[in-house]
């Protein structure tokens, strides 16, 4: 398995690494969503030549670019950069299951995640074939902390 890019907390990391991550998620996204170039630099707001050399890492983005990826892909597209700053981006208005399917779905990731580790590695592969399953539990997470939150503001 790779070492991570940022370990321990706070460390360097280089700007054409940000943007090469940054490539890799566009270049997924467009992958999955079967998106041309077109169509990526219109969400983004900028030209299909300017989406592929995003895409590609040719060009940084400006801020207002980034975060109307953020704002169109949420986690899809910018939680592999923030991984590598320690962060995480989390939609406030995240979809809420009730307790019970909220269960379930944290337990299928479980026993995926556990199927994986029988051999006693977690291999990249593994993690990728089973990232559906980790992102809907980390949405469950994510709710059940922000109702939290929300039963902390009320107790103050």
């Amino acid at each position: 398995m790779a070492a991570p890019d940022i370990h321990p907390r706070y460390r360097t990391v280089s700007a054409s690494k940000l943007i090469e991550t940054a490539g890799l998620s566009l270049k997924a996204i467009k992958d999955a969503d079967g998106l041309t170039y077109a169509d990526l630099g219109q969400e983004l707001g900028k030209s299909g030549d300017m989406a592929e050399a995003y895409r590609h890492g040719s060009s940084e983005m400006s801020m207002t670019t980034f975060l109307r990826a953020c704002l169109r892909w949420n986690g899809r597209f910018a939680n592999s950069v923030f991984a590598m700053l320690g962060l995480k981006l989390v939609p406030l208005d995240a979809e809420h299951h009730c307790d019970r399917k909220a269960m379930t779905i944290v337990m299928r990731a479980q026993v995926a995640m556990a199927e994986n580790l029988e051999d006693g590695l977690l291999e990249d592969d593994e993690l990728v074939e089973d990232r559906d399953w980790i992102e809907a539990a980390g949405a469950v997470f994510d709710g059940w902390r922000q109702r939290l939150a929300r039963i902390d503001g009320r107790s103050e």
